[in-house]
């Protein structure tokens, strides 16, 4: 298992799923671009990228790998399916 990558600052992100309010939430990177999570309160959301622009996300340990295409809300919030993070987001 690859450490996570941490950050001198963390980024602030919030974060929230489907309709539920925004809460704060942290985001950690295995490898930059390909692989990372968000922790969400107690849940944590990871994220897959292959590099050929496919995506796919897991809710839990034991969630179903989903395919997921990332897109902007007009609030500037970036989701991927019903999850949904705003803020300080490393895209890199």
């Amino acid at each position: 298992m690859c450490a996570s990558e941490v950050w001198a600052s963390p980024p602030q992100l919030e974060c929230r799923q489907s309709d539920q309010s925004w809460s704060l939430c942290r985001i950690g990177q295995r490898l930059p671009g390909e692989d990372w999570f968000l922790e969400i309160g107690p849940q944590r959301v990871d994220f897959l990228h292959n590099g050929s622009g496919r995506m796919t996300m897991r809710i839990g340990e034991k969630g179903i790998w989903q395919s997921v295409e990332p897109r902007w809300t007009a609030d500037q919030s970036l989701c991927w399916g019903d999850i949904c993070a705003r803020g300080q987001i490393p895209l890199d």
